[in-house]
This record gives C-alpha cells, structure tokens and sequence, in this order.
C-alpha cells in the first residue's frame, strides 16, 4: 500500500482502527516529500525530527 496515495479519510480510517501509525503515515509522507522535491524544489524546509516526534506523541495517546 503507498501510504502517499491515501485520501484523508483512508488514512484517517487506518489511523483509527490501527492499522497503520501516525509515525508509519508520517515516515511514508516525509520519504516522498525527498523523492519528489528532488525534482520540483518546492519545500525551503522540511523539519523530519519534529514531525516524526509529533507523530511519535499522537500515537501515544
């Protein structure tokens, strides 16, 4: 499953019933955030520690 084609609510979905976690759909994003913006340079920043450490937190709850 690419994790990245999700919709909001498929991820939500699998977010709830834990099939996947925050730190799992966090991870998938923040990997095609690098393959892609390779090539269209669109992000100035991307901040993988503090998002993943967000994601770490959400899954905690």
């Amino acid at each position: 499953m690419q994790l990245h084609n999700l919709t909001i609510r498929e991820a939500h979905e699998l977010l709830t019933t834990k099939k996947i976690s925050s730190v799992e759909l966090t991870q998938a994003m923040l990997d095609r955030i690098h393959d892609v913006d390779k090539k269209v340079k669109s992000y100035v920043t991307v901040t993988d520690d503090l998002a993943l450490e967000q994601a770490k937190k959400a899954d905690e709850r």
